[in-house]
């Protein structure tokens, strides 16, 4: 999944489906089911979270990488560097590079 997010952040291939219905969900302002958070699958609610995490970490490293700034996106952001230095490892594990 996260490779799939990560992938789709960088403009190859459609969405996984977790962060198709989370960006739909931040889009309209609306859980994806009726009722409250509590409401909600908690599968479902997890996977939007990672998926919209990765996604919003690799737009603002795209972000930053088109200005020429990633040194100090990354060194600001700790976390997000750990998380695109994860991602780099699994696309050079799956053949691919970042």
């Amino acid at each position: 999944m996260i490779l799939a997010v990560s992938d789709y952040a960088d403009g190859e291939g459609p969405p996984p489906p977790a962060l198709e219905i989370a960006l739909n969900c931040r889009r309209w302002g609306t859980l994806p089911d009726d009722g409250g958070l509590r409401d909600q699958y908690a599968r479902l609610m997890n996977q939007m979270n990672v998926s919209l995490n990765v996604y919003d970490t690799c737009m603002a490293f795209n972000q930053a990488l088109a200005q020429g700034k990633q040194t100090e996106f990354l060194e600001a952001n700790p976390a997000s560097n750990r998380l695109i230095g994860m991602v780099r490892k699994l696309s050079m594990e799956r053949g691919a590079h970042v």
